[in-house]
């Protein structure tokens, strides 16, 4: 469906450029950006859009329609960038689970990478939409 490949595109270049920018402004995101609500809505929303999308992928036809494999990148990278805010509110909401936790601290440490990753996919799906997993 084209409503959701945009709210994938939308969502991931979202997330991928408050994860870079914030890299590298620490201050840049204080307010809003950084604030308990936001940060568990695009949790929500990007986990949403995420099912979503491997439920309907967006394609033209023949291989690029196969059901749940239509939009898999797009859809990890969505995944991932859902696991970094969400690490982010639990890290606001309670700083003992992220700290005793291996999956928190695997994903905190490499945020970034999915930042990038995060921006990459969603520029790649958004130039060619209907490759299969890209």
């Amino acid at each position: 469906m084209l409503q959701i490949y945009l709210l994938v595109v939308a969502v991931n270049t979202l997330m991928g450029a408050i994860i870079i920018i914030g890299k590298f402004k620490e201050d840049a995101f204080q307010g809003f950006l950084r604030g308990n609500a936001f940060t568990l809505s695009l949790s929500i929303v990007a986990c949403v859009i995420a099912v979503a999308s491997l439920a309907a992928p967006y394609g033209y036809g023949g291989a690029s329609t196969i059901p749940l494999l239509g939009d898999l990148l797009p859809t990890l990278a969505t995944l991932a960038g859902c696991s970094v805010f969400l690490t982010r509110y639990i890290r606001q909401n309670y700083p003992d689970k992220v700290d005793s936790n291996n999956f928190f601290m695997i994903i905190e440490a490499n945020e970034f990478y999915i930042g990038i990753a995060c921006l990459a996919i969603a520029i790649v799906h958004f130039l060619f939409p209907a490759i299969l997993f890209v």
